[in-house]
């Protein structure tokens, strides 16, 4: 973490951020305080996002992607 996301967690005791690692992958973290201690979240980022088609997902789906207002839930 930069020095500024650091003093940021000692004052929230949460943080969202991304991360590069050239050559590797790019992360999504999250770090927070739980009962025990530190704790954290680490979700690699695709750089290749798979399209509906490829996902196998109905073609319906496509026209949700176009709504500009509003909360989709899919379940």
């Amino acid at each position: 973490m930069t020095k500024e996301q650091q003093d940021f967690f000692e004052k929230k005791h949460d943080i969202d951020f991304a991360y590069t690692a050239k050559g590797i992958a790019r992360f999504r973290i999250n770090f927070y305080r739980q009962k025990n201690g530190l704790a954290g979240a680490f979700r690699p980022i695709l750089e290749n996002v798979k399209t509906i088609d490829e996902l196998g997902l109905p073609p319906a789906l496509k026209k949700v992607t176009k709504y500009n207002n509003g909360l989709v839930l899919i379940t």
